[in-house]
């Protein structure tokens, strides 16, 4: 049973070597995400899931649900994310990465030691248990 995004709806897929790679959905199947020259960019869902210059095994992307599978989000996340396209961080695959861009805007709070844990251990605070599911989306290649 697939789901549709929100605006502000976190959305992850998965890297090599068991790595997740986050973003904020902000509409119009758009993502903005920190990618790894440490810009932060607004990329179509399919931009979404290139990663590692296209080595990345993805085929699926997830949304944050609640538990009866009501997509989250917020657009004061998807704001937040808008409003950073264009700025750049200092990346690093293990600490200041993708998850730390994601933390921000669901917090306001900056950190430089992100992990996929840490987005989901704030999804819980913020809106209790949550699941994953597998998103609709046209996938080329």
């Amino acid at each position: 049973h697939s789901q549709v995004p929100i605006v502000g709806s976190v959305l992850y897929c998965n890297l090599a070597f068991a790595f997740e790679h986050t973003g904020i959905y902000v509409g119009d199947e758009m993502v903005v995400h920190l990618n790894g020259d440490g810009i932060v960019e607004k990329v179509t869902l399919q931009d979404f899931t290139a990663r590692l210059e296209g080595n990345n095994p993805s085929r699926s992307i997830f949304c944050a649900t609640d538990i009866n599978g009501k997509s989250i989000g917020s657009k004061v996340v998807a704001d937040k994310a808008l409003d950073m396209i264009g700025s750049y961080r200092k990346y690093n695959l293990v600490m200041d990465n993708c998850h730390c861009f994601t933390y921000y805007c669901l917090t306001g709070r900056k950190t430089n030691i992100g992990s996929f844990n840490m987005i989901q251990k704030v999804l819980k605070q913020r809106f209790g248990l949550i699941n994953w599911r597998a998103i609709n989306f046209k996938k080329t290649k």
